[in-house]
C-alpha cells in the first residue's frame, strides 16, 4: 500500500520509463481496421497494458515531439498559444514530455547515463557527463522550461471558459449545437491563453466580433 501522492509519483516514473522505452517509434503509425494508430499504442495493447496508460504514453510522445519543435523555435513568448495547447493536451506531466524531447536529442551515451540514475523530475536534475553538445541541449531545454513557468503556463490545463455554455447561447443565440458549439468554446480557451489578462467583457466582445454570424 502506498499513500495516494506516493502512488501517483511512482506511476509517473513508470510512465516516463515506458515512454522512453518506446521513444524510437514515437512518430510511427500503423494501419488498423478502424483507423491509423500510433505504433506505441499498438505495442502497449499487445503487451496488455491498461488502455488509459497506453493512451497516456501516446500523448506523451505526441507532446514531446511538439515541444521539441517549440524548443527549437526559441521564442516562447511568441509561441504562448502553441505551448498552452500542448500543455492542455498533456496536463501536469508536461515536464515528462519535455524530458522525452530532450532525451530524443541527447547522444545515446548521455541518455544511458542519465536514466541509470533514475528518472529526473525536471531538466535541472539532468546530468550530462563531459558532453559539450549534450550540455548545450540541456541548457536550451532548461531555458525553455523556465520560460514556460515564467509565462504563468502552469495549470493552464485547468483553465475554464470565461463565458460558459449557457452564457454563450445568450451571447450568440444563433449558434448551432454540436461541433460548431464545441469549436467556439475551444477558440475561447485559445483566446484566454493568448490573452492571460483578458477580462470577461473583453472576451465577450471578441466572441461577438469573431462569431458575428451567430450574434443575430
Amino acid at each position: 500500500y502506498f499513500p495516494e501522492e506516493q502512488y501517483h509519483k511512482r506511476h509517473e516514473v513508470w510512465l516516463a520509463r515506458y515512454a522512453a522505452f518506446l521513444l524510437p517509434v514515437a512518430s510511427c503509425m500503423v494501419e488498423t481496421k478502424k483507423r491509423p494508430r500510433p505504433l506505441s499504442e499498438h505495442i502497449s495493447h499487445e503487451l496488455r497494458l491498461r488502455a488509459k496508460d497506453a493512451q497516456t504514453v501516446s500523448r506523451l510522445h505526441d507532446s514531446s515531439l511538439r515541444l521539441r519543435e517549440l524548443v527549437k523555435r526559441d521564442s516562447p513568448e511568441d509561441d504562448r498559444l502553441a505551448i498552452g495547447i500542448v500543455l492542455r493536451q498533456i496536463g501536469p506531466i508536461w515536464r515528462i514530455a519535455l524530458l522525452l524531447g530532450l532525451t530524443y536529442e541527447l547522444p545515446l551515451c548521455s541518455v544511458a547515463s542519465t536514466y541509470s540514475r533514475g528518472v529526473p523530475e525536471t531538466t535541472g536534475d539532468l546530468l550530462v557527463d563531459g558532453d559539450q553538445t549534450g550540455q548545450i541541449l540541456l541548457d536550451t531545454y532548461k531555458k525553455f522550461e523556465e520560460a514556460v513557468v515564467q509565462l504563468g503556463m502552469e495549470g493552464v490545463w485547468d483553465l475554464k471558459q470565461l463565458v460558459d455554455g449557457n452564457k454563450l447561447k445568450t451571447l450568440l443565440p444563433g449558434i448551432p449545437k454540436g461541433p460548431v458549439f464545441a469549436t467556439v468554446m475551444d477558440r475561447q480557451i485559445e483566446w484566454q491563453i493568448a490573452n492571460p489578462e483578458g477580462t470577461l467583457a473583453e472576451c465577450q466582445a471578441w466572441l461577438t466580433r469573431e462569431f458575428s454570424r451567430y450574434a443575430r
